[in-house]
């Protein structure tokens, strides 16, 4: 299970990066400019400003890496092993192992219980989502 933690943050990390890099490089330089004026420094610029106007894109990079470690099926099968297989790779296994008549509702119950962390995330945070997307798209 670490050995799966540690491929998924290094996967996801230089796109992580790239999404905060353009969200900060989109921010008015003059508020900085302003803050240091009003005397504080680099540490209470920081947590100040920084910190509360992250908090779109932080939402953002929440689900981006959330959904993707949840819907991975190679990465889980490979590095979970048998007792840390993810809900993608228990799933297949619901659905592959039938044999004879199929059975539609243990396959649907099993898609929807896989589909409710992704959701249950987007419901909490969408109005976060649509903001931290749309942040920096129209400049002026």
């Amino acid at each position: 299970l670490p050995g799966l933690i540690l491929v998924h943050t290094i996967f996801g990390l230089p796109v992580v990066t790239l999404m905060y890099r353009n969200f900060y490089a989109g921010l008015p330089i003059e508020i900085f400019k302003a803050a240091r004026v009003d005397g504080a420094g680099f540490w209470r610029i920081f947590w100040a400003i920084f910190v509360p106007m992250s908090a779109p894109i932080t939402i953002v990079v929440i689900i981006w890496q959330t959904t993707g470690a949840w819907n991975d099926y190679i990465l889980g099968l490979t590095f979970g092993g048998r007792d840390n297989a993810p809900m993608t790779v228990q799933l297949n296994n619901i659905i592959a192992s039938q044999t004879g008549e199929r059975q539609f509702n243990v396959e649907m119950a099993a898609t929807m219980l896989t589909a409710m962390v992704p959701l249950l995330v987007y419901m909490v945070s969408g109005r976060w989502f649509v903001r931290g997307i749309t942040a920096g798209a129209v400049k002026g």
